[in-house]
């Protein structure tokens, strides 16, 4: 219980009542819903990353080590799958731990400490790029350059790419 004294006025506390109206939570509307559960085209097998396109095209990673690709509206386009063994990595299993897309729609993939190239319009792999052990996180540059946390040893280190993927 709270007391307030007033000034200038009866000097005996009075008690705090909160306001008659509490306010309620409303729920946040829905934009685009789409998909479902499951395998299927379409359907989700634990959603875990989504990126935009400068297209407004929306792309979808899971757990099944897939990417679909959606227009504006959540009209399922496309999907292609990430190997699960490369010669960067072996025996993944989960999906991404980030998905990006850039203006050119362009898709980068950090998965296994590495970040794949992607192209959107066709799910092409374009290539790949590794920090010195292992890229744990990522972000685009509005450059068209990229920003990466990777690990050197037992140390972190930043790692800034310019728009060809050269170090800067």
């Amino acid at each position: 219980m709270s007391f307030i004294a007033m000034p200038g006025r009866d000097k005996k506390p009075s008690s705090y009542a909160p306001p008659s109206i509490s306010p309620k939570a409303t729920p946040t509307p829905y934009v685009l819903t789409f998909g479902g559960e499951g395998t299927g085209a379409g359907l989700f097998q634990d959603a875990q990353e989504v990126a935009v396109d400068g297209s407004g095209n929306i792309y979808v990673s899971d757990d099944t080590l897939r990417i679909q690709k959606f227009d504006a509206q959540g009209k399922f386009l496309s999907l292609w799958e990430i190997p699960s063994e490369t010669k960067y990595f072996s025996k993944i299993r989960g999906g991404p731990d980030k998905l990006l897309a850039d203006r050119e729609g362009k898709i980068y993939v950090v998965i296994g400490g590495v970040a794949l190239k992607y192209d959107g319009a066709n799910g092409e792999w374009l290539g790949a790029a590794s920090g010195s052990d292992y890229i744990f996180d990522a972000t685009l540059k509005a450059d068209g350059g990229m920003v990466a946390v990777s690990a050197k040893g037992h140390d972190d280190e930043l790692v800034v790419l310019d728009a060809k993927g050269k170090a800067v």
